[in-house]
């Protein structure tokens, strides 16, 4: 049991980590909308809804292990 939750919490800092990673890339993309033509905006915008919603999962998976962590 003990060594479940450890791994659980690894997990989550995994996750975390990679939650972090990825707000820099929206950052990194939103900086970058402001100085697209328009031509290249629309698949920039695709790229940036894509990363929101990964980012969504993200969020609601940490929340799962943390809730499993909490038990």
């Amino acid at each position: 049991l003990v060594f479940d939750k450890a791994d659980q919490v690894e997990r989550v800092e995994d996750l975390r980590h990679r939650l972090v990673n990825l707000d820099a890339e929206l950052a990194d993309l939103g900086a970058q909308q402001r100085t697209v033509d328009p031509e290249g905006a629309e698949t920039l915008q695709q790229n940036i809804d894509r990363r929101h919603k990964v980012r969504e999962r993200l969020v609601a998976r940490i929340a799962e292990f943390e809730a499993r962590v909490d038990d």
